[in-house]
Formats: C-alpha cells, sequence, structure tokens
C-alpha cells in the first residue's frame, strides 16, 4: 500500500470502531457510513484494501465500494485536502490516479499607478535641476519631508531621523508599465549626506518596492 495512503488510514484510525490492521494492504474497521450491524457491536465489515496504485474502502453491510480519496472527501473534508495536496506534491494525480488537484488561490498584486506626491515640476529647486541635465520633470515627484513620506509606505526611519528632514526629487521605478518602486535623488534639492543604500521589500498592499540613496 501507498505509504500516504497508509498514513492517512491511521490518522483516522482512532475515529473508527474496531480499527485493526490485518496485513500490509489491508485495514478492517466497522463501517462509520452505515454504522454496520446495528445488533451485533462486534462485526466490522468495513475494509481499506489495495487496488493495484489505489486504495479503496468497501464495506460489506451497505455495499459502498469507494476509492479512499472519495472517503476521506466524505468523512473528513479537512483531511481530505491535506491527502490531495500530499498526493499532488508526491506526483500521484492524472487519469490513473483520482486525486483532485489542489487549488491555488493567489492574487495578482495590484500596483499603485502613481506616487501621492506632487510632480517635480512643481518645485522650482527640483525642476531647475532637472531640466538641467535635459530631463522631463514632470516624469519625477518631489517629497518635501521624504523621511515621513516613507514612513507612511513602510517604518523606515527612527523618530530621531525625522529630525533631520530634507526634500528629495523622487524617481518611481516602472515594470511592464506598472509602479513597482521608487529610487531617491538629492543632488539639487538638498545638502548630500554620507552615502547610504537603503533597500527594503514592501507587502502587495503597500505596492511599492523602495531604492534609498544620497550621493
Amino acid at each position: 500500500m501507498d505509504l500516504i495512503d497508509d498514513k492517512y488510514i491511521n490518522l483516522l484510525s482512532s475515529r473508527l470502531e474496531r480499527f485493526s490492521k490485518k496485513n500490509q494492504n489491508l485495514y478492517n474497521c466497522r463501517c462509520p457510513i452505515c454504522g454496520d450491524s446495528k445488533k451485533n457491536k462486534s462485526k466490522a465489515r468495513g475494509y481499506f484494501y489495495q487496488v493495484k496504485n489505489n486504495t479503496n474502502y468497501k464495506c460489506h453491510n451497505c455495499g459502498v465500494n469507494i476509492s479512499l480519496n472519495n472517503f476521506l472527501k466524505t468523512f473528513d473534508s479537512v483531511l481530505h485536502q491535506e491527502y490531495c495536496l500530499e498526493k499532488y506534491s508526491a506526483g500521484f494525480t492524472g487519469k490513473n490516479f483520482p486525486v483532485e488537484t489542489p487549488k491555488f488561490n493567489f492574487k495578482k498584486p495590484k500596483f499603485k499607478s502613481r506616487l501621492d506626491l506632487p510632480k517635480a515640476s512643481e518645485n522650482d529647486l527640483s525642476r531647475q535641476y532637472l531640466e538641467s541635465r535635459k530631463l522631463n520633470p514632470n516624469k519625477f515627484y518631489y517629497a518635501e519631508e521624504f523621511k515621513k513620506w516613507t514612513n507612511t509606505l513602510v517604518q523606515t526611519f527612527d523618530q530621531k531621523s525625522l529630525k533631520y528632514e530634507e526634500p528629495r526629487i523622487i524617481i518611481p521605478l516602472y515594470y511592464q508599465k506598472e509602479l513597482i518602486g521608487f529610487q531617491e535623488e538629492t543632488k539639487g534639492v538638498a545638502t548630500p549626506t554620507a552615502p547610504t543604500a537603503l533597500s527594503a521589500a514592501v507587502a502587495p498592499t503597500k505596492n511599492l518596492r523602495r531604492e534609498v540613496s544620497a550621493d
């Protein structure tokens, strides 16, 4: 009998009356589907047995004959999901093995279309600096209180750092036309500080990856 099937039958065993192992490929219990004999509580006519690469369950009282997969689906839906996932991971799926492919519900992350900041063209210093470098200031943003604004996306700067605020030009980062993060520029709008490199991942709900550097 398959080791995964054997594992899940044993996980059920404490809930199956008169459960016993007859041999390597055969288990016996009172049928939990029909309740087995009403008169004789010692009778156990439910069997888990191997059929080629599968494991089936059959009751000689009510006549039910189903796969272990369907037995688990009827008896314990949570255990059934775990069984399907483990079987799927082990490659036991397809036409000859009737295990449902587990459903994975991954939501596509949603990114912001723009940063919640004024355009660099709206500030004289940032506009002049970018135009001097032949860059379009309408494609950049301006943060008057850079550290405070960054903390609204992900906590980065402590209270002591916030006392030394500086304005920054914000460079948006795009991937396949979607905004995925930003990089900051100090030149032209602030006194350069000691070079630093700081980056952190931000959860999809924050929608941004940050790359901060001063040069």
